[in-house]
């Protein structure tokens, strides 16, 4: 049996968090979420988590701004230690130019969370 796409997601808003948890699994997605990254297992260690022929996640998408480090400092983290994971994305209202710039760096993926949210 073929294993469901994995997706680690981050996001410090428990609704937004819900919302996608929500919609990968009602989409056959395997998901696991954390508040902020300091709280996953893959950031704990200070080497690369992925099996030796196999990543960890088919997906990692953070929010870039949260407590104890910023989505593109984890997703940089990773990449450092080998993380074999090759579809990042970050989620942000409020992107500058330099983090634009360096997440296209990475190769993330960059999403433009709605202004709404912060009001």
């Amino acid at each position: 049996m073929e294993r469901k796409p994995r997706v680690i997601f981050f996001e410090d808003d428990p609704h937004i968090r819900q919302m996608m948890e929500l919609l990968a699994k009602s989409n056959g997605y395997e998901i696991f979420t954390y508040e902020n990254p300091t709280l996953c297992p893959i950031q704990q260690s200070q080497v690369c988590q992925c099996r030796e022929n196999e990543a960890c996640a088919d997906f990692v998408i953070t929010d870039i701004d949260m407590p104890h480090v910023s989505g593109l400092d984890f997703i940089e983290e990773q990449i450092k230690k080998g993380c074999k994971v090759k579809n990042f994305a970050i989620l942000s209202g409020m992107w500058t130019d330099e983090s634009i710039k360096r997440a296209k760096n990475i190769d993330a993926t960059i999403f433009h969370k709605p202004s709404f949210l912060y009001k």
